[in-house]
C-alpha cells in the first residue's frame, strides 16, 4: 500500500474510535459497528508494514488461551453449530488492544474521554429527564434508549471507566470537565433501578480506590452506607432487597446458580457449550414455580 494511504488510514481509525467511544453508553450497534471499522482498518495498517504498538505479553496469552479453550470447547457442545454462531462474541476482544494502544498518545486519551464523556451524559440527560417527568420509581425506572436493564449496565460501565481516571494522580483537577458527565451518568444508573448494576458500579469504584487512592477507600464506603440508609424509601427498599434471599427475583437467581453449578459439576471441563439453556433448564426444572432461563448470566459458567 502506498505510504500516503497508509497515512490516511490513522486518522480514519481513530475517528472510528472516536465513535465507538461515544456511542457506547447508548448504542451497541453503532458502537460494535465503529470498532469493527477500526479493527479492519488496524489490520490494514499492520498489513502495511505499521505493527502494533507492544502492550504487555501477560494480557495477550491470558485473552489467547480462554479464546482457545473456547474454541476448542466447541467440539464438545450439546448443539456444536449454535455454539460456533455464538464465537462471533470474541471479535470483541481486539477492542482491548485498539484502546491501550490509543490510549499511549495523551492528545488521544483525551479525545476518547471526551467522546465517552459526551455520549454518556447526553444519554443520561435524556433518561434522568424521562424519569423525572414519568411515573417515578420501579414501575416507571429510566429505560435510556436500551431498557433499563442494559441502561443500568452501561451507566455502570460509562461511570466506573470516567470514575478511573479521575481517580489517576492529578485527573480530577486536570479533567474537571468530566465531573459534570460522571455525576450525570451517576445519577441515571440510580434511577435504572437496576441493582447489579448498582452493586456493580459499588464493587468496581472500591477496586479502582484500593488500587489507586486506598486511604480514600474506607471512606467511600462510607459515604455509600450513609447514602443507602438515608435514600428514599423506595431505593432503599429496592437496594436492601439485594440481600434478601426470599425477594421473589433472587428466588429465582438463587435457582439460576444452583442450576449453574450443577451443570458444572455434571461438565468441569467442557460445560454445555455457548447456547440458549431454555431446554437444558426445562429438563432440570419442573412447574411453573420456576422460571425458565435461556443463560445464566455467565457465560464462563455455561
Amino acid at each position: 500500500m502506498p505510504a500516503g494511504w497508509l497515512a490516511q488510514l490513522l486518522p480514519l481509525r481513530e475517528g472510528a474510535l472516536l465513535l465507538a467511544a461515544f456511542a457506547m453508553p447508548f448504542s451497541i450497534a453503532i458502537s460494535q459497528f465503529a470498532l469493527a471499522i477500526a479493527l479492519l482498518l488496524r489490520l490494514a495498517e499492520w498489513a502495511s508494514g505499521r505493527p502494533p504498538v507492544h502492550l504487555g505479553r501477560g494480557l495477550t496469552l491470558l485473552t489467547l488461551a480462554f479464546v482457545g479453550w473456547a474454541l476448542i470447547d466447541i467440539g464438545f457442545s450439546q448443539i456444536p453449530s449454535e455454539s460456533l454462531r455464538h464465537a462471533k462474541r470474541f471479535l470483541l476482544l481486539p477492542a482491548l488492544w485498539l484502546f491501550a494502544e490509543a490510549g499511549r498518545r495523551d492528545a488521544l486519551r483525551t479525545r476518547l474521554l471526551a467522546a465517552l464523556g459526551a455520549g454518556s451524559a447526553g444519554v443520561a440527560a435524556y433518561g434522568i429527564l424521562a424519569y423525572l417527568q414519568g411515573a417515578r420509581g420501579l414501575a416507571g425506572r429510566a429505560q435510556l434508549t436500551q431498557g433499563y436493564m442494559t441502561a443500568g449496565g452501561l451507566m455502570m460501565l460509562a461511570s466506573l471507566l470516567l470514575f478511573a481516571f479521575l481517580l489517576r494522580p492529578g485527573g480530577a483537577r486536570r479533567r474537571r470537565w468530566l465531573w459534570p458527565a460522571f455525576a450525570l451518568t451517576l445519577v441515571a444508573l440510580v434511577f435504572t433501578h437496576t441493582r447489579g448494576a448498582w452493586l456493580g458500579f459499588a464493587a468496581g469504584a472500591l477496586l479502582a480506590l484500593g488500587l489507586v487512592r486506598p486511604r480514600l477507600a474506607p471512606i467511600f464506603l462510607g459515604l455509600l452506607l450513609v447514602a443507602g440508609a438515608l435514600a428514599p424509601a423506595g431505593f432503599r427498599e429496592r437496594l436492601l432487597s439485594s440481600f434478601d434471599p426470599r425477594h421473589a427475583n433472587n428466588v429465582q437467581r438463587l435457582i439460576m446458580w444452583r442450576t449453574g453449578w450443577e451443570l458444572l459439576a455434571d461438565h468441569p471441563l467442557t460445560g454445555v457449550g455457548d447456547l440458549d439453556l431454555q431446554a437444558i433448564y426445562r429438563a432440570r426444572h419442573a412447574g411453573a414455580q420456576v422460571e425458565v432461563k435461556g443463560h445464566l448470566h455467565s457465560n464462563p459458567v455455561m
